[in-house]
């Protein structure tokens, strides 16, 4: 019995671990999104400005 429980903490253990890791890449490739994105939409409408002006 004991060893079937441990097997179990160690599939949720994986598990759980798994899931965390999942949600950490995610959350960081939305903020790096989000910043890349901006950055180029800041580019963007830079060089629109000048080209506006001239």
């Amino acid at each position: 019995m004991t060893n079937h429980s441990t097997a179990n903490q160690s599939k949720h253990n994986k598990l759980f671990k798994a899931a965390t890791l999942f949600w950490l890449v995610l959350v960081v490739a939305i903020v790096f999104g989000y910043s890349l994105g901006k950055d180029m939409a800041l580019r963007d409408n830079a060089r629109d400005a000048a080209a506006a002006q001239r």
